[in-house]
This record gives C-alpha cells, structure tokens and sequence, in this order.
C-alpha cells in the first residue's frame, strides 16, 4: 500500500531543475504544504524543465531559487531545519561532459525547510560490475554495450535501461528490457551469427507477431515514406501566416484554476476544443526552420534525445554512420575519445524547439533556410 508523506502544514524545499523536482513540487503544493521552494544550480532560462512547466510551478505559488548551490543540510535534533546555499556564478561543461561550477565567496545564505526532497538524478551503482572480465565502461560511466545486440563484452551477459542509457523515463526502460529479452532468446537458441538490430514491431508480413518480434519481419508497404508534395511559395506563406498575413502564434493550452488544483487526482492541463484543434493543426510546422549543433560545445549528455517527441534524434558511434568519412569534419571527429554523432531524422522532426530549449551546453539552435524561387533566364 502506498502511504502519501505527511507534509501538510510544512515547509518543503525541492533540489533540483528537472521534471522530477518540478512533479515533487507541484504534488507537495496538492498534499497541503505550507510553503513550497525550489532551489537548482541552473539559471531560470537553462532549467532542464519544460518553461511551461516552470511557468505553471510558479503560478501554483512555488518560489524557485536559480542559480544556487547546496553546500550543507542543517539539522536540529534529527530533524532537518533548512540547507546552506551559495550563489553560482558560473555553470558550464567541459568537452569531455564534466561540470566546471564556480561560486560567489561570501554568498551563504540559509533556506529554511522542514521537509527535504533530493531530486538531482540517479546512477546505477555499477563499481563490482566493471570488475569483471570483458565488461567495458563508456566514458559516461554507463555499460558499453553493441547497439543493435545489447550485448556486452562479457558472452552471456546483456544490459538495458538507465545502467546503459543513462537516466531515461520509464518507456524508454521497458523499451530497452524488451529489446533485451529478444536478443537473449537469439542467444540461447545458438543465433550468435545474427548482429542485426533488435526490432520491437508487431510482424505485418507473413507470419505470427511473434517472428516479428525477433526478427523485425515488416511490410515495407506499411512504412513507405510518403509522398512529397510540391507547394508553391505562395501557399508556404500562407501556411505560416493565415490567409489574413497575420503570423498564428501556438494556442495557450487551457487549464484548471489555481483553486482547482489541490487535488492529486485532477488533470491540470483540460485539452483543446474541437475549434481549437483544428486552428492549431492548421498551423505551419515550419520546415523551413533547421537544428543547428555547435559540435565542439555539445557534450553528448543525451538531453535532446530524452525530450524529443518524434524520437527523430539519436547519438550513435561514428563507425555506425553510413559514408561517414563523407560529412564535413568526420576525420577529426574520429580523433576524439567517446565521441559520437547526433543524427537527426529531417523527415519526422515537426521543429517543436524541444531540444533547443532543454540543451544544457546550449550547442543548439533553430534557424530558418530561406525559399527563393527559381527564375527562367
């Protein structure tokens, strides 16, 4: 059975930026807080939460404290009283992913809480595993592992989830632990020749699901591309800006009432209308725009891959590039300890923003091609 803390009438203080710490925070705001604060080390605008999430955070009376480092927990007969905090003044991350984080001398301050909850992230704790012979650790302290077979270097043993991947949500776990499950019943019939890719789809040709599920058997028909249409430049512009020429900005989802919301069981976000659906599906996607990645600055920290809706974003080892040597600044790239590339499928990505806004290094950038009409000479 599961048993709701008790922190009604007390004050909570959340660490943390992410998803995680704001779900802490908004629950506690519904069990009954007294106050309710946040404190990360990002700055406002580089919080990993969605802004909107932040945006609603406070709205709901949540006090975020950006730009803060926790130097000690204060206790008092047991009993937590606050934590000692000291202004960041500068957060960044090295090429190599780790974290350079300076400090203002002088700046302790105290925030009082009487509840603590710690939401910064999690690792397996994998230390005796690497001591085993044939098991290799990334650079990212992760269990290297073949990306289509999820074997490791040990015969026999296989990873999946957030010991491989790094911390993900829970689809992505499951995902990965299927994906597992196939390939060890490859292994355990005697199909060690198969190196192909571990395919999760319900099999469409002939055959049961089953094949499918462990041979990725599939109707090419089924996931042909579609068609491309030709639009002229004229209709591009009135995609983007309505026939009136006026821009359509995105519709503000509809929400409950901030005194509607003391409860764990209401949906905060109440949907779109049928009116609404239709005016924000007939909004331009923009394709004009395109992901732009400063590749010296990214630190292959996979953010951009965990919050992309489309899963159109994936990092993979060089040597899996197909006519790699091909790209502009592969030969140095390959010079690299743990490098990877960041393929981005064009063709599914609906320029959303997402990975732009959550990129912690902030490598990233959406930036408009321009059309320009071909003239006969």
């Amino acid at each position: 059975r599961c048993t709701l803390p008790q922190i009604e009438g007390k004050r909570v203080l959340v660490v943390g930026g992410g998803h995680t710490a704001i779900d802490c925070a908004r629950s506690s705001v519904r069990l009954g807080a007294k106050a309710v604060e946040m404190v990360c080390l990002e700055a406002k605008e580089t919080m990993p939460a969605d802004p909107h999430e932040v945006a609603e955070a406070e709205r709901e009376g949540i006090v975020i404290h950006p730009a803060h480092a926790v130097g000690q927990v204060l206790t008092k007969d047991g009993r937590v009283t606050g934590v000692e905090c000291l202004n960041v003044s500068s957060l960044e991350f090295t090429p190599d992913g780790k974290l350079n984080l300076e400090t203002e001398p002088g700046s302790e301050h105290v925030l009082e809480a009487d509840v603590l909850i710690v939401a910064i992230g999690q690792r397996p704790a994998l230390g005796p595993l690497f001591d085993d012979e044939g098991l290799e650790k990334t650079g990212r302290g992760t269990v290297a592992v073949d990306p289509e077979t999820l074997a490791t270097g040990r015969p026999g043993l296989f990873a999946a989830g957030d010991c491989v991947t790094g911390p993900l949500n829970v689809i992505d776990a499951v995902a990965s632990g299927r994906r597992a499950a196939v390939a060890m019943h490859r292994y355990l019939r005697g199909d060690t020749g198969s190196t192909g890719p571990v395919v999760l789809v319900p099999s469409v040709a002939e055959g049961s699901a089953a094949e499918g599920l462990t041979t990725g058997g599939r109707n090419a028909s089924s996931l042909s591309p579609l068609p491309p249409t030709d639009l002229s430049l004229d209709t591009l512009d009135r995609r983007l800006t309505g026939d009136n020429g006026q821009e359509t900005p995105r519709h503000t989802m509809p929400t409950l009432p901030l005194e509607g919301r003391l409860d764990l069981h209401r949906e905060v976000e109440l949907g779109y209308t049928e009116e609404q659906a239709r005016l924000e599906a007939q909004r331009c996607y923009q394709c004009g725009f395109n992901v732009f990645i400063e590749a010296e600055r990214c630190t292959l920290c996979n953010k951009c891959v965990e919050v992309c809706p489309q899963k159109c974003l994936e990092i993979m080892a060089f040597d899996r590039v197909e006519n790699g040597n091909e790209l502009p600044g592969m030969e140095m790239a390959r010079e690299w300890l743990d490098g990877g590339a960041v393929i981005i499928d064009e063709t599914l990505c609906t320029r959303c923003d997402k990975c732009v806004e959550i990129c912690p290094p902030q490598c990233m950038r959406m930036e408009p091609t321009r059309a320009i009409n071909a003239l006969e000479s």
